[in-house]
């Protein structure tokens, strides 16, 4: 096999440019050219190199390399040409009746972990003709690669609530719903069975008392296809979403007269319908939004959640979690040696790790991540993790081949209690997941201690998932005005998530209706769009343009909802144009020029990235730059996808680092001592919590004054008078002095003076003085 795959390859390296190519390239090359603490953070590097990732496991990456790629794998396997001219699918393991057939159709390219990728001139609906084996055909559309998100540490902390749910799922309930689906006789996708199952699931959510519940329909092969969709608000983040999801067809190896599928899957399904039912029996009203969906046609590549999956994605819905049911009835141990797995994707295993201490703490279920189906492509969770969806997976421990995909693959052959057992764990995770409180990169600073003439302690509190932490040391002071107007935020999100901001730093109101807004997409030198603006811009305020489809968050900080100059995506130009001298005022890019994906590296991207400008910068870029987008680097601040805190407003200052504290590492300390100030000055520090694929935005700023030091005064006597005299204190612009007439009394002014000396009349009956430095 390693034979023929290496001629393979070859013969196809000869003829094809890096450009034109799906490349296998083996992960450990990939680690040691992108060296990161975990393979998420490498494939981040990889897809920030401009290279499209298609699919990807422990063992090796498939993409598309850029036309002119700045980094080279050297070993990396020359798998097929871009686009390619046969058909490309992952394939399980092939069984061995299969293997023969498989042979004669097309060629196994490359040998994954989990999968095989395999090449055949056969469409899907020939190649299943052929083999029994599960696959689905590789997408050739790149992944979208999300950097993995922050969550609480697992406390294991007991919720009363959570309890109820779980005691409150039925075997019978669930017995009930498995044996109705089973008793259609077939769900196999091009049967007339289609619509009346998917009305049947539709009426049991209605029946929960869940009114949104929808019939998604799609086609496939001319067939039309239903997914059903059932919607319960969240109380908090009603625009964040749990998609709670199993697919509901079936297949057999008589699949238009008889495919039961009671394991695979209307177990599946009927998770997803008894979780509803607990949640609405139990008043249970999560923080976060519920999507109850049912697949269809997920027998024939996943098409119901590839059909949901880019739905969800264009209309930007953020979602926090896809928790997939598949094959979660078949059981052949003892109830004292039940186990679920969880099937872990890249990006997603701390909830992975979350959803086994959740399994396990209110189920009687051990649980544990499979390592061996890592980034399984063969469920429903898959489309949505290549759209950047975080999942977790429940699936059975003991998969019965024998009955997988046959006439016997019926209610009698499962094992209820287990099934209700797994279910009870679905429960529990959703309910604690749609709760969870959202989490930000950014760390809270708290006020300093040990304040000294020339130190203090900064400090701030421990952000979960840190890394480390960078600390800044500087002081300001006014900054401006500034030149004319220009833009203070961009805000390149996920789906319509985008919006621009420009400031007026100037001192004065602008008349906006002298300024235009143009974008100017790829290489364009005239804008494809213009917005001219109208209206007054105060002194010290902003004006925002948000995409009409943008969070509801967004859009209520805008100013101007319009998507004709916020349809950029990363790779596009934006100007803002001064009508009565038609020069403009600034430009975001190179006008006339086409980066590529983005411009910028590393975290400093215009794609999936928020910028915003320094409190530093007083002016636009007013000349088009001569190459690439020079001042990325030196005037922006980078903060992660859909951030928009900063949106709203800005300022003007000049900053003045202290020396050896810009971007000081203080590792994973949450406190610094900061020294070799000045007495008597204010400085202010921010903190940046790096999460393992970069520091983003700044904490809150402290401000903190250094102290003076007190002068020690002493009294020199002469024949008529007493002459109070001290040092210097450094940072004291003056001294007050003050008297009283005995010890222990109250201290009245004497004066305060810039000099370091003053003449006591020595018939004056005050005897007792003290100095105080003022700074």
């Amino acid at each position: 096999m390693t034979k023929y795959l290496t001629l393979c390859l070859l013969l196809l390296a000869t003829g094809l440019g890096a450009h034109s190519a799906i490349l296998g390239i083996p992960v450990s090359s990939l680690m040691e050219t992108f060296p990161a603490r975990d393979l998420r953070s490498s494939i981040l590097a990889l897809d920030e190199a401009g290279y499209s990732i298609l699919h990807y496991d422990a063992k090796y990456v498939i993409a598309v390399p850029p036309e002119s790629p700045g980094t080279v794998f050297s070993n990396a396997l020359m798998l097929s040409e871009y686009p390619p001219r046969q058909h490309l699918y992952l394939l399980n393991e092939p069984k061995f009746a299969d293997a023969k057939k498989l042979r004669e159709s097309g060629n196994i390219l490359l040998e994954l972990d989990s999968a095989l990728l395999y090449a055949s001139d056969l469409g899907s609906e020939e190649l299943r003709g052929r083999s029994s084996s599960h696959f689905t055909e590789l997408n050739l559309s790149p992944m979208r690669i999300t950097a993995s998100k922050i969550l609480p540490p697992w406390t294991g902390e007991f919720r009363a609530d959570v309890a109820q749910l779980v005691a409150s799922v039925s075997a019978d309930s669930i017995l009930a719903r498995i044996q109705h689906l089973q008793d259609f006789g077939t769900r196999y996708a091009y049967t007339n069975t289609r619509l009346p199952v998917a009305q049947w699931i539709q009426q049991q959510f209605f029946s929960y008392g869940i009114s949104d519940v929808q019939l998604q329909q799609f086609s496939y092969n001319n067939y039309q296809q239903y997914n059903v969709v059932a919607t319960l608000p969240g109380t908090e983040y009603p625009d964040q979403y749990i998609i709670i999801g199993g697919h509901h067809d079936s297949t057999s190896n008589d699949k238009y007269n008889f495919a039961p599928g009671a394991d695979d899957n209307a177990s599946g399904a009927a998770a997803v319908m008894e979780i509803a039912r607990v949640m609405q029996q139990n008043n249970h009203q999560p923080k976060t939004s519920i999507r109850f969906i049912t697949f269809a046609c997920e027998e024939l590549g996943l098409w119901g959640s590839y059909n949901d999956s880019a739905i969800t994605y264009a209309e930007s819905l953020d979602v926090r979690l896809m928790i997939n049911f598949d094959m979660i009835g078949n059981n052949e141990h003892d109830p004292s040696e039940w186990m679920v797995r969880q099937i872990p994707y890249d990006g997603s295993l701390n909830f992975t790790d979350y959803a086994i201490g959740i399994t396990e703490q209110y189920t009687s279920l051990d649980s544990y991540a499979d390592m061996g189906w890592y980034n399984s492509s063969r469920s429903d969770s898959y489309p949505y993790w290549q759209k950047g969806y975080n999942i977790v997976y429940f699936f059975e421990v003991d998969m019965d081949s024998g009955i997988y995909h046959t006439i016997y693959d019926v209610v009698d052959s499962l094992e209820i209690d287990y099934c209700a057992e797994v279910i009870k764990a679905g429960v529990a995770c959703a309910a604690i997941f749609a709760d969870l409180e959202e989490l930000s990169s950014i760390p809270v600073a708290i006020p300093a201690t040990n304040v000294s003439t020339e130190s203090f302690t900064a400090n701030w509190e421990a952000l979960p998932g840190a890394t480390g932490y960078w600390l800044d040391v500087y002081q300001t002071g006014d900054n401006g005005p500034a030149s004319d107007l220009f833009f203070s935020e961009y805000l390149e999100g996920t789906g319509s998530n985008k919006a621009l901001e420009i400031y007026n730093g100037t001192g004065s109101a602008v008349d906006l209706s002298d300024y235009r807004v143009e974008f100017f997409p790829n290489s364009y030198t005239v804008p494809y769009q213009s917005l001219d603006l109208s209206g007054e811009l105060e002194s010290g305020e902003v004006y925002v343009i948000a995409n009409p489809g943008s969070f509801a968050a967004i859009r209520d900080r805008s100013d101007l909802l319009n998507s004709s100059v916020t349809s950029f995506d990363g790779d596009d130009q934006i100007a803002l144009k001064k009508l009565s001298t038609g020069t403009y005022v600034d430009i975001f890019g190179r006008i006339g020029t086409d980066p590529g994906s983005y411009w910028g590296s590393g975290t400093l991207v215009t794609k999936d990235r928020t910028l915003v400008r320094k409190s530093s910068v007083t002016g636009g870029v007013t000349s088009n730059p001569v190459s690439g987008f020079p001042t990325l680097v030196t005037e922006w601040v980078s903060y992660p996808v859909n951030s928009y805190h900063h949106l709203g407003s800005h300022s003007l200052e000049t900053v003045v680092w202290v020396p050896g504290y810009e971007g000081l590492s203080a590792g994973l300390a949450t406190s610094y001592e900061v020294d070799g100030l000045s007495p008597g000055e204010t400085y202010c520090y921010v903190v940046r919590a790096d999460l393992g694929y970069g520091s983003f935005g700044n904490s809150n700023e402290i401000s903190v004054t250094t102290g003076i030091a007190a002068p020690q005064p002493t009294l020199t006597r002469s024949a008529n008078a007493l002459l109070l005299s001290w040092p210097a204190v450094n940072g004291a612009n003056a001294y007050r002095v003050e008297a009283t007439d005995g010890p222990g009394g109250e201290y009245s002014l004497v004066t305060e003076t810039t000099a370091l000396e003053l003449e006591i009349v020595s018939d004056e009956p005050r005897g007792f003085f003290r100095v105080t430095a003022i700074h």
